[in-house]
């Protein structure tokens, strides 16, 4: 699949921080859990992605990453998934706190947080 290669690649290089073995720990939580991949596009290519690992109306946002910050792809993303969802949501985070918060995500300890209202 061409898009998850390029998803990927868009991971093991936007993760300067740990975990720097994003893209092994998609691809292991892939074969483990029910998910859906979420892509935005631009010209074709996959610009961004978003991992929604789903535990019945539990969603865990995993992973969610683009080629450049502050362009509105993990804002348009997650539309895509509420449009689509209903029920709980969490996103775990190593870098992207202020983009939850401002989503009106609530803080749920040092990396987590959950949703379960109205998109911002």
């Amino acid at each position: 699949m061409e898009e998850l290669s390029q998803y990927l690649k868009i991971l093991y290089n936007r993760f300067d921080n740990p975990p720097r073995d994003a893209p092994q720990i998609l691809m292991r939580d892939l074969r483990r859990y029910d998910y859906e991949l979420i892509f935005e596009y631009e010209d074709g290519e996959v610009v961004a992605g978003l991992t929604l690992l789903l535990f019945g109306p539990i969603h865990l946002i995993h992973f969610m990453a683009s080629i450049e910050s502050g362009k509105g792809y993990g804002t348009r993303l997650l539309k895509k998934v509420f449009c689509k969802h209903r029920g709980v949501f969490i996103a775990k985070t190593h870098t992207a706190s202020e983009f939850y918060l401002k989503k009106g995500f609530k803080r749920m300890g040092e990396r987590y947080f959950y949703f379960n209202g109205r998109f911002k």
